[in-house]
């Protein structure tokens, strides 16, 4: 019985019980699930835009890669290139003068002066040659333009120039050795008493100073393409990052202005529906006294 009774008096208390104050909990329970739920919506709108923003600035910081790399590489083989032709033309000319003022050819010789020469050089122009094929290559990646392509046409154009003209220089080699070169003796030696192996070796004065043109020439496209191109194309991805990382602040700013700008919405919309209702929860209670009256 006394279980009865207690139970009896929970609900009569429950009944009993502030409706009003019930309501404004549930009001505001429902305010802050709405509230929550449009937080919700406009962040997502925004992290998406900021998402797409970043995954773009990670497709550029991979192409920054390819740019570093190409610039750095690039001033590498300009100076080794440099270095190789100011050793090879001073090296001539002292070479030559002691030709000159020694004339023994068991000293030195075109073997010295030319043939040695020709194959350092020839080793450097392949190098180059391999690098600015490569170069084009990476170009091709990282162009994002109409006029990229084409100045990318441009430049292959005349790389394919300079690589038959490096095939020629080879082809004439091949050449000359084949008809010229001669006979060993059965050591395997050349003759060095022959006169004949004087001017096969002095052909390659010629040669040396075909791939000497070929090496300016290569220093040329390094210049007027590898900088130019790369760093263009380094210039516009520090501006793009700019421009990216001022798009993703104001993109967070208008996050946070519309999540506070949903808040005060939603606030006067809850105190004007607070206000009706207390409006219609005192009127009903008039009209109930007024009757009872």
């Amino acid at each position: 019985m006394a279980k009865l009774a207690l139970i009896r008096f929970s609900i009569l208390s429950l009944s009993t019980y502030n409706k009003k104050k019930l309501i404004n909990i549930l009001n505001i329970g429902i305010f802050i699930s709405i509230f929550a739920l449009s937080a919700s919506i406009l962040s997502m709108f925004y992290e998406v835009k900021i998402d797409k923003i970043e995954k773009k600035m990670i497709y550029d910081d991979i192409n920054k890669v390819i740019y570093n790399d190409v610039l750095f590489q690039t001033s590498k083989y300009i100076k080794n290139t440099d270095s190789l032709l100011d050793d090879i033309f001073h090296q001539t000319s002292l070479k030559l003068l002691l030709e000159k003022s020694i004339n023994d050819k068991k000293l030195i010789s075109k073997r010295e002066i030319f043939y040695t020469q020709f194959f350092l050089l020839k080793t450097k122009v392949d190098y180059n040659k391999n690098f600015i094929d490569s170069s084009l290559k990476n170009s091709i990646i990282v162009a994002d333009e109409e006029d990229d392509l084409i100045l990318i046409k441009k430049f292959r154009e005349k790389y394919d120039d300079l690589s038959k003209k490096i095939e020629g220089i080879n082809f004439d080699q091949n050449t000359h050795d084949y008809e010229k070169q001669p006979p060993r003796d059965k050591n395997n030696n050349y003759n060095e008493t022959n006169h004949s192996l004087e001017e096969w070796y002095s052909y390659y004065e010629i040669l040396v100073k075909r791939h000497m043109d070929i090496l300016i020439l290569q220093k040329t496209f390094f210049y007027n393409f590898n900088i130019e191109f790369f760093t263009k194309k380094n210039n516009q991805y520090d501006e793009r990052k700019r421009l990216n990382l001022e798009k993703i602040k104001k993109n967070s700013i208008l996050e946070s202005r519309a999540i506070f700008f949903a808040f005060l919405i939603q606030l006067i919309i809850f105190a004007i529906s607070q206000f009706f209702e207390l409006t219609l929860d005192n009127f009903i209670r008039k009209k109930k006294n007024a009757k009872r009256k």
